[in-house]
C-alpha cells in the first residue's frame, strides 16, 4: 500500500524517451532519471515535468517501459504532515518546470529561473514542510543525485522492479 510521502524514483528504459532519461540519470550520477512525491494512498504523484507540474496517476509509469522504486519515510508521516506535504504539493503546481532545471543543482547556476522548479526540488520541498529534512553525513542537502534520497537514512526501499506492468499496480496499491 502507497502511503503520503513516499517518493516513486523512475528511469524509461524503452522508446525515444529512455534515451533523455539516460542523459539524465548519467548527468546525476544515479540509477534514475526522476522523483515523485506520493500525495495520495491511491496511487496519485505530483509529477514535476513540462509543461508544469500535475498530479496524476502512478499507474502511468506501470507500462513496462519505466524502472520504478519507491521509498517511504522511516519515520510515517503523522495525519498533520500529510496534510503539509500535500498542501506543498498543490503550491507546487502553480510554478513552471524548466527544462534546464536539472543544472539548477549546480551551485551559482546563471540560467536558473527560481520561479521554475524541477522534480527533485519538489520533493525536497514537499519532505521539508511535512518535517522530513534530507540530510547527507550529517548535512542538510539539496539532492545532487536522485540516490541521495535513499542514503541519508531517513527512507527505506518499499519497492524495486525493472519495468513493472499494470497488474503490478494493482497489487501495489492493494496490499
Amino acid at each position: 500500500m502507497l502511503q503520503i510521502g513516499d517518493h516513486v524514483l523512475t528511469k524509461c528504459e524503452k522508446g525515444w524517451r529512455a534515451i533523455f532519461s539516460e542523459l539524465i540519470a548519467w548527468w546525476l550520477h544515479s540509477k534514475f532519471s526522476h522523483v515523485m512525491p506520493v500525495v495520495s494512498e491511491s496511487g496519485d504523484v505530483l509529477d514535476i515535468t513540462l509543461p508544469k507540474p500535475k498530479i496524476t496517476s502512478l499507474a502511468e509509469w506501470f507500462n513496462g517501459n519505466y524502472r520504478v522504486m519507491i521509498l517511504r519515510p522511516v519515520t510515517p508521516l503523522t495525519t498533520s504532515e500529510q496534510i503539509k506535504f500535500i498542501s506543498t504539493a498543490q503550491q507546487i503546481r502553480s510554478r513552471d518546470y524548466d527544462l534546464k532545471s536539472f543544472l539548477g543543482f549546480l551551485e551559482n547556476n546563471p540560467t536558473r529561473d527560481p520561479k521554475k522548479i524541477n522534480c527533485a526540488e519538489g520533493t525536497l520541498l514537499c519532505d521539508q514542510s511535512a518535517g522530513i529534512l534530507v540530510h547527507h553525513d550529517g548535512v542538510l542537502i539539496s539532492p545532487q543525485s536522485y540516490d541521495d534520497y535513499a542514503d541519508g537514512g531517513l527512507f527505506q526501499v518499499i519497492y524495486g522492479c525493472n519495468c513493472p506492468t499494470p497488474d503490478d499496480f494493482k497489487a501495489l496499491v492493494t496490499k
